[in-house]
């Protein structure tokens, strides 16, 4: 049982040290460099993806489908181009935001590459990684830490993520310029000649 909760721990540098102890099991932070099986890379992929977007696959291709819908109901007019901009504004920020789903895929992604000696680094199982994280717990170890290295090792994320949101941000300033203020497309050059030359 663990009566406070503390950092993994840590270089005079503010690093992470390779190795820590947790419930008596001594643990090993694998670097990239060392490699990952093949087994293990693609549970990584997986898990990756959602830690990136703070949500599940099936999530995802909910979040897509539902903005392929909006976009062409644009061009239907089912519905306006603000509805589009609303929905991809939700994703961005579930991109930024944080969740409890978030923090689990991080601890689960942790497992991966933080490993107990002698384990069998070609094989990956959800019980053993339950048992690793009910470790790290009992020794009261800080999530935020587990949370820390998951989002390091996901390649590109913090670039990644710092691009999309100036890229989005720069993109809904100028649509904003687009609307007339009820959302809809406002009248393009060659709509105002036709409508004119029809009177």
């Amino acid at each position: 049982m663990a009566e406070n909760i503390k950092p993994l721990p840590r270089r005079t540098d503010g690093s992470f040290k390779t190795t820590f102890e947790a419930n008596e099991v001594t643990y090993k932070i694998r670097s990239a460099d060392e490699g990952v099986s093949i087994s293990r890379f693609n549970e990584y992929q997986k898990m990756s993806g959602m830690l990136g977007f703070g949500a599940t696959f099936q999530k995802l291709y909910e979040n897509i489908s539902e903005a392929i819908k909006l976009a062409n109901g644009v061009v239907s007019q089912a519905n306006t181009f603000t509805d589009l901009v609303l929905h991809l504004n939700g994703i961005r920020e579930g991109i930024a935001e944080g969740s409890e789903e978030r923090n689990s895929i991080a601890l689960y992604i942790c497992t991966l590459f933080i490993v107990r000696e002698g384990e069998d680094l070609t094989t990956w199982s959800m019980e053993e990684a339950r048992d690793k994280i009910d470790d790290w717990n009992r020794e009261g170890y800080s999530a935020e830490d587990f949370f820390f290295l998951a989002l390091n090792s996901v390649a590109g994320f913090k670039n990644a993520y710092l691009e999309l949101i100036e890229r989005l941000s720069d993109k809904a300033e100028k649509l904003q310029t687009l609307f007339t203020g009820d959302g809809k497309f406002p009248k393009m050059e060659s709509e105002s000649t036709s409508g004119e030359s029809q009177k």
